[in-house]
């Protein structure tokens, strides 16, 4: 199976990467140029693995790209997540856009199946607790952003031929994870023998491994 995957080398796609090139898929990963590449070392010499420069922001590239590979599945994972910034900036936008073309240049060059990576900043978080049956509020550009994917797409794939699969994906820790972020941040600071600020700790959050997140994916066939 020819398979798309966006965000190859992102905290998310690289474990998923690595499953689906253990299960056999011809995995072409669109990445950019100057993408950094570490997280996927291991598997960077496997005959199932194709790197394919693209930037999704470019849509003559991902349409050159596509018609190249003819996937018969896309996870689409890339999106912009630079720790600190990504809940508010307006790049949030142009990666709405991109997806939303995406999408179009899959039907049209006969891909039949497209899954996403969703959030659960989707939901209301000023319930006081978030679960997969909270009603959608987001409080962000970044989650109103993935939501508008989401309902957009809902309205699109049909007239597409498309079938999409979303994901609304919790709290995830694991290794490769940037350290700018909570669990790594503490680590590192206990390692270094410094203090960190924190708040009181009254949030509870349900933690869900990196690796288990990558193996719900190929799972999801349409």
């Amino acid at each position: 199976m020819n398979v798309l995957l966006t965000g190859a080398t992102g905290f998310l796609g690289a474990p998923l990467a690595k499953l689906l090139v253990q299960q056999g898929c011809q995995v072409y990963a669109a990445v950019r140029p100057e993408s950094n590449r570490w997280r996927i070392q291991d598997i960077l010499s496997s005959d199932n693995l194709h790197l394919v420069d693209c930037d999704l922001l470019e849509p003559d590239q991902v349409a050159a790209c596509l018609a190249h590979i003819k996937p018969e599945l896309c996870f689409h994972l890339a999106w912009y997540a630079q720790p600190g910034k990504y809940l508010t900036s307006p790049l949030n936008l142009q990666h709405l856009n991109a997806s939303l073309e995406l999408a179009a240049q899959l039907a049209e060059n006969g891909c039949k199946s497209l899954v996403v990576a969703g959030t659960c900043a989707e939901y209301n978080t000023e319930l006081g607790y978030l679960s997969e049956s909270s009603p959608t509020a987001p409080g962000t550009l970044y989650a109103a952003s993935k939501l508008a994917l989401n309902l957009t797409l809902a309205q699109l794939a049909p007239q597409l031929g498309l079938e999409v699969a979303w994901g609304r994906i919790f709290y995830v820790y694991g290794p490769c994870e940037d350290e700018r972020r909570f669990i790594p941040a503490l680590i590192a600071a206990l390692l270094r023998r410094e203090s960190t600020r924190l708040t009181p700790g009254g949030q509870v959050r349900d933690y869900l491994h990196i690796d288990d997140v990558a193996l719900l994916f190929p799972l999801r066939r349409i």
